[in-house]
C-alpha cells in the first residue's frame, strides 16, 4: 500500500571483492539512498508501478547494478454502517461507522461522507441526525483515503410517523343549558 515499507534485501557479488556501499535510487521523487546496508526499505508516495535501481560499489570503482520493478497498489477502505432500523419523526439518531478496515498508514486520513436519503450530508466517522418526514430512507457512507480510494455501502433506515397526541381539560363549573 502506499506508504507501507517494502523492504530489499540486494546481494551483489562483485568480481574485485566486497561491496563498499549501495546506492539505491526509487524513481519516487525521493532522494536516492547511499549506504553501506544491503537491506533497507523504503515507502512509495503514490500509487502506481516504480524501477528501483540499486547499484553495488565496491573497491576500485568496481560496480554492478540491479533494477526490480514494484507495484504499489492503494488499498480500498472498508466500513460498514451502524444504525437502527426504525426511528420516529425528528428523533435524534447516532450513526457510526463500525469494522472500518484500511491499512495503517491511511487509518488517519480517512474521510467518512454521509448521504441520507433526503438531501443532506455530513462528515465524520459517527455522526447524529433526525429526519422530518417519515419514509425509508437510504443513508450511503462513503469512506475514502488520502489517496482517492473509496468504498460505498448503503443501509436503510425506517422514520416513522410520531402520532400526535390530545388532551382534554374540562371543569365542572362550566354547564351548557
Amino acid at each position: 500500500d502506499v506508504y507501507e515499507d517494502i523492504y530489499f534485501n540486494v546481494s551483489l557479488v562483485l568480481p574485485s571483492g566486497p561491496v563498499n556501499y549501495y546506492v539505491y535510487q526509487f524513481h519516487d521523487g525521493s532522494e536516492q539512498l547511499v549506504t553501506t546496508n544491503g537491506t533497507i526499505s523504503h515507502g512509495f508516495p503514490f500509487e502506481g508501478y516504480y524501477l528501483v535501481t540499486v547499484t553495488a560499489v565496491g573497491t576500485g570503482g568496481i560496480t554492478d547494478q540491479a533494477t526490480v520493478e514494484v507495484f504499489i497498489n492503494n488499498e480500498q477502505p472498508d466500513a460498514r454502517i451502524s444504525l437502527p432500523n426504525n426511528a420516529l419523526e425528528d428523533q435524534n439518531v447516532t450513526l457510526r461507522a463500525i469494522d472500518v478496515i484500511d491499512t495503517p498508514n491511511d487509518l488517519e486520513h480517512l474521510v467518512f461522507q454521509w448521504q441520507l436519503g433526503d438531501g443532506n450530508y455530513l462528515e465524520g466517522i459517527a455522526i447524529n441526525y433526525s429526519w422530518e418526514n417519515a419514509g425509508e430512507y437510504p443513508v450511503t457512507l462513503t469512506v475514502l483515503d488520502d489517496q482517492n480510494a473509496l468504498n460505498t455501502t448503503t443501509e436503510f433506515i425506517n422514520i416513522t410517523n410520531v402520532i400526535p397526541e390530545a388532551h382534554f381539560m374540562m371543569s365542572k363549573s362550566e354547564v351548557f343549558e
